[in-house]
């Protein structure tokens, strides 16, 4: 009942179009909790990095369609890093970001491109900040919960503590949700109001879950109005081509036109992660941002975020790669012509990058030295991984982030292969990249998801590296 009312209300506010509603899916794989800046014609936008080193990789368009790597703003392992906030306040990029080792932290720069400076810690508590500059300049900053502090004059520390004034909006009992989880305040001016987007629902659990609502005040510090519209951004049907959908950021263009950009799971693809999507949004005669609708909806995809095939000879790592497992850059090594990682008999690491696709083939032709463990596995973390191993030349299938199946002499072996096909693994192995072995044995990865394994990570093409010892990469090439 309640979604044929919101339909009802959103055909008196704006009368929903008849023709398809073109929803741009810019990037694809898991780009989850975008943020968005638009300074003049250009936008820019990073998201949730994770784990993965370097982090916040920060891409920049003219269009909103084609977008293109700039940077990675983050160098120092700081934690596990969740929905950021960019920012150009002052003439200057700042990033806001928390943590899961606690707090939040703070990186800028005078440039784009850099350099960027060190993280800074605010004494901030929560989660998924959201920045904001009232008229007479005064900055803010409000974290999940409904809670904000103030900030100095530059940004860089809190002069107050946190202050809850905001509870969210009301979701119905009977909708399936994971949780109440009022989280990813997301801050704007626009004709005499302060607007505040924030996600609920939760992000994972049913495709129902995930949301987007709105609340407006005329003081940054509230008291805050819930729109009668919301939710702005919901799924109703777990059906729909995009599920839990949430998680938004609402701007414009130098022409007026406004957008969210926002996340979501492709419906029977979780483990890929959460694309980034933008879509359409209108004003009502009341002043409510709601999405531009129509009996139905157009998806259009890009390959902004397909990886490329890759020699390592720039002499530079190329945006589409990071590491797992690795602090500082001392734990890995770039030559001319290969990328080399060291080994800890402590923990795993790897080099990955984020999958656009569902369905691809990759290769890597790989050396060891000493005593180590390598591999070329769909890695979810390090504990949940499948593909084929290679241990003091023994090949091995790898199945739930272990040694599985059989093993197969290959001491000259220099080259594996994993394809992947509706999340079913086939692997192979070489000496010379020309004449391949198949490995007898393949794996189902369709539950390697954050619903199962929480963690809200995603399937990672990655080549692996344990023990005491290096693994140099020289090729890596992607077939799709």
């Amino acid at each position: 009942m309640k979604r044929f009312f919101l339909a009802a209300l959103l055909l008196i506010a704006g009368k929903a179009s008849l023709s398809a509603q073109t929803i741009e899916i810019p990037f694809t794989g898991d780009y989850a909790d975008p943020t968005i800046v638009r300074v003049g014609e250009d936008f820019y936008m990073t998201h949730s990095s994770y784990n993965y080193y370097p982090g916040l990789l920060v891409w920049h368009s003219k269009d909103l369609k084609k977008w293109t790597p700039v940077t990675r703003t983050l160098h120092e392992n700081v934690g596990t890093v969740w929905a950021p906030d960019i920012t150009y306040t002052n003439g200057k990029f700042y990033i806001y970001f928390p943590t899961n080792l606690g707090g939040n932290y703070v990186v800028t720069a005078d440039h784009i491109e850099g350099p960027w400076t060190t993280p800074v810690k605010l004494e901030v508590n929560g989660i998924d900040p959201g920045h904001i500059v009232d008229a007479e300049g005064n900055r803010y900053l409000y974290v999940n919960g409904g809670g904000y502090v103030t900030l100095a004059k530059d940004g860089l520390s809190a002069t107050s503590k946190e202050k809850y004034i905001y509870r969210g909006w009301e979701i119905p009992r009977d909708w399936p949700v994971e949780c109440h989880c009022l989280e990813s305040p997301k801050l704007f001016f626009h004709q005499g109001y302060y607007y505040m987007v924030s996600a609920q629902g939760g992000t994972s659990g049913p495709s129902t879950s995930h949301m987007a609502i709105v609340a407006r005040s005329k003081k940054v510090d509230g008291p805050w109005e819930n729109s009668p519209y919301n939710p702005l951004i919901h799924t109703y049907d777990p059906s729909d081509e995009w599920v839990s959908k949430g998680h938004a950021t609402l701007f414009d263009d130098t022409k007026g036109n406004w957008y969210a950009v926002y996340h979501a799971f492709k419906r029977e693809e979780r483990p890929q992660g959460r694309s980034t999507l933008i879509q359409p949004i209108k004003w009502t005669k009341d002043g409510w941002p709601v999405l531009k609708t129509s009996s139905k909806e157009k998806y259009v995809a890009y390959t902004n975020t397909r990886p490329q095939s890759d020699d390592f000879n720039t002499g530079k790592l190329n945006w589409q790669w990071s590491f797992w497992g690795i602090d500082s850059p001392t734990d890995y090594q770039l030559n001319n012509g290969s990328v080399t990682l060291k080994g800890s008999k402590d923990k795993l690491r790897a080099l990955i990058a984020i999958a656009s696709d569902a369905d691809y083939e990759v290769t890597a032709e790989i050396e060891t030295e000493g005593n180590v463990e390598t591999g070329l596995a769909l890695m979810y973390n390090d504990g949940v991984y499948a593909g084929i191993g290679l241990n003091k030349g023994i090949i091995q299938g790898l199945w739930h982030g272990a040694p599985s199946w059989s093993t197969f002499d290959a001491k000259d072996c220099k080259f594996l292969k994993l394809k992947v096909e509706k999340y079913t693994i086939s692997v192979s192995y070489s000496n010379d990249g020309v004449n391949w072995l198949g490995y007898p044995h393949g794996f189902d990865v369709s539950g390697y998801h954050t619903n199962i394994y929480g963690g809200f990570y995603c399937l990672k093409p990655s080549i692996l590296c344990k023990g005491e010892g290096s693994v140099t990469i020289k090729n890596v090439t992607f077939k799709y």
